[in-house]
């Protein structure tokens, strides 16, 4: 047990030690009056008191506020459906009790026009079964995405096996699409240079091509006129040609014949005047004869048709030149026309031209394109390199991803189950509440407000009828850091209020906040919540103030008597003065036990109801009227202190 001086240092204390002193410094002030008449030094007077059985208590004593729990009727819910409240108005058709009345659970408070009530009832049984397709929805959707989620883990944590590659990979990309804004460039110039030597060639390649077209146009006028003059030489002097030709050939067959036959007749002639060789003579001459002149007609006809046959060769030869003359200008026609066509198609000078300064803007967009790329090139490496660490880092935290979505998920069930829950508490308080069309009272209490009369209409979420519940009473306490060492949870705390001067509740400490009441305040104060049992707490209104003692130590039901009746002899024996039944006194032994400064627990040497004397000396008369005996030390405070006064 704590040191009663260390006890009286608390502030807490200060109140009861105040009363304590105006109680000693009254019966201080009775003494000195009794004695100031008196003129010899060292009287004593004597007060009776009587030892009686009851409670010693040590404790912290603190004002507080009553504050007592309130129910209402009001729908407390979140309604609120895409930003937009439910619209949960009615019409009050009667209001059945005041402010100030005490009501019963299940008394009938207000009641409702039937068709707003309805109305409201279906808006939230709706609002309900939407909530539950909401929750069904999102508990298929947390199964679905769970799947996924898995998936992605599964994804993310083999980047980190392909991280690398792919950034060597994206680099090559990257290095790749450079090499080709160069070739694109490349590209246009080269066409621009090529397009351009077609521009500044086009009007000698057009004039080529009509040289060569002139040319293969004459051949074949000069060749289709050879052809007809010959035809026509042809027409008339064929069969001639024909007989000349015939005689050319038959002249080589006749010269050969001839100079057989003459081979013949030279050798008969060898035998000259053999008369059976004269046939073979006669034979011989005639057939020499007529072959000579056969190679006569050969030759006439040659020599007359020669002049004639040359003119048909050197007019076939001709003929057959130009035609090769056209032949040759149409092929090499055909050939640059081929050429001209792959060059230039349809297009025409003007077509040329506009196409060399398309190109010329080309080669300068290209250009741009090239050098906007080679300005962005480290920045791409380094994206690259930044989508490398993203990968690890994503491959790493592949487990939180997948867990932040699974908690994700999990809330949003939740959050989806939460709103099923709220609409099934609105629709079970709404069916708990209503008998009928009327509201009733879901509990015992006193109505402390009535938000609305009859005939008003109103939202059930925001009007109401409030009840204060007589079964949850707390007291709010503000005790500074020199006390809320000595509170504990559950603390027995005994509560007595200034409207109910005689009569007594208990308690115990409910709540202790570990925050200061106000945060930088000089003087560091913390909030302690007593919560009341017991009967009476029906007439206990809101805000009321009381006086709470947090009991420290305590010994009920013991016989007790004042700290001043007891004195100590040379021996250290604690000696009562009893009063006896003769009217003498007597000296009697005593064992004490608990103290709270004030009130003795007596252990042996007393019974309830022994009376007992408690002795005062006097010095005689002071003028300060301060007395100075040996139960009363200086200032008028009892010997000893204590917290607080048992019950």
């Amino acid at each position: 047990m704590k040191k009663i001086r260390e006890i009286l240092t608390k502030k807490t204390l200060r109140r009861t030690t105040v009363v304590l002193l105006a109680v000693g410094v009254l019966s201080g002030g009775i003494y000195w009056y009794m004695a100031r008449d008196q003129e010899a030094m060292g009287q004593t007077t004597a007060r009776e008191e009587r030892a009686e059985r009851g409670d010693i208590i040590i404790g912290l004593t603190e004002e507080g506020t009553a504050n007592v729990n309130t129910v209402s009727t009001k729908l407390d819910v979140d309604v609120t459906i895409d930003d937009v409240k439910v619209n949960l108005d009615v019409a009050i058709e009667d209001v059945l009790v005041r402010s100030g009345e005490y009501v019963t659970a299940g008394q009938p408070l207000f009641t409702i026009e039937k068709s707003s009530l309805n109305t409201v009832l279906n808006t939230l049984n709706n609002e309900y079964q939407q909530a539950i397709l909401k929750l069904e929805q999102a508990k298929l959707t947390q199964q679905k995405n769970t799947t996924e989620a898995q998936a992605e883990k599964s994804v993310n944590q083999s980047l980190a096996q392909t991280a690398n590659s792919t950034y060597e990979s994206n680099v090559r990309k990257i290095d790749n699409t450079l090499a080709q804004y160069k070739q694109n460039l490349q590209n246009a110039q080269d066409d621009y240079e090529y397009y351009l030597k077609l521009y500044n060639s086009y009007d000698e390649r057009t004039a080529n091509l009509n040289v060569f077209e002139r040319l293969m146009d004459s051949g074949k006028d000069t060749y289709e006129a050879l052809q007809e003059t010959f035809d026509d030489y042809n027409k008339d002097n064929g069969q001639v040609v024909t007989s000349y030709h015939n005689a050319e050939k038959s002249i080589d067959n006749l010269v050969k014949e001839l100079n057989t036959a003459r081979a013949t007749l030279d050798y008969y002639q060898g035998y000259d005047g053999d008369a059976d060789l004269n046939e073979g003579i006669t034979n011989a001459q005639k057939t020499y004869s007529s072959l000579s002149e056969q190679l006569n007609d050969a030759v006439n006809i040659i020599n007359k048709y020669s002049k004639t046959v040359e003119q048909y060769n050197t007019l076939e030869d001709r003929t057959e030149n130009a035609k090769k003359t056209y032949e040759d200008a149409q092929e090499t026609y055909n050939d640059y026309a081929e050429e001209y066509r792959e060059m230039y198609g349809s297009m025409g000078k003007n077509d040329l031209a506009r196409k060399v300064s398309q190109l010329e803007l080309d080669i300068k967009e290209a250009q741009l394109a090239l050098n906007d790329y080679e300005l962005n090139y480290e920045a791409n490496i380094l994206a690259a390199e930044n989508q490398r660490l993203k990968e690890l880092a994503t491959s790493e935290t592949a487990d939180l991803t997948y867990q932040s979505t699974l908690n994700q998920l999990e809330l949003n069930v939740v959050t989806a189950q939460n709103k099923v829950d709220k609409l099934g508490a609105a629709i079970s308080k709404m069916n708990s509440i209503l008998k009928g069309s009327t509201i009733v009272a879901p509990c015992d209490g006193l109505v402390t407000d009535v938000d609305f009369a009859a005939g008003d209409d109103v939202n059930l979420l925001e009007a109401a009828i409030t009840i204060s519940r007589s079964d949850e009473v707390t007291v709010n306490l503000t005790l500074d850091q020199e006390d809320i060492g000595d509170v504990s949870l559950d603390q027995e705390a005994i509560v007595t209020f200034d409207a109910f001067d005689d009569q007594t509740f208990t308690g115990k400490v409910d709540a202790i906040s570990i925050s200061p009441a106000v945060m930088g305040a000089p003087v560091v104060n913390y909030s302690v919540t007593v919560l009341l049992s017991g009967e009476g707490l029906e007439n206990i209104y809101n805000g009321m103030s009381c006086q709470v003692e947090l009991v420290s130590e305590r010994v009920n039901d013991v016989i007790k008597v004042s700290k001043r009746a007891i004195t100590t002899d040379k021996d250290g024996l604690s000696l009562v003065k009893v009063k006896n039944a003769d009217g003498s006194n007597s000296l009697v032994e005593v064992t004490t036990g608990f103290t709270d400064g004030v009130n003795v627990e007596i252990l042996s040497g007393l019974n309830e109801g022994d009376i007992v004397l408690i002795e005062s000396n006097f010095n005689g008369r002071s003028d300060s009227g301060i007395f100075a005996g040996n139960s009363m030390p200086a200032g008028g405070a009892p010997a000893g202190g204590g917290r607080s006064s048992g019950f």
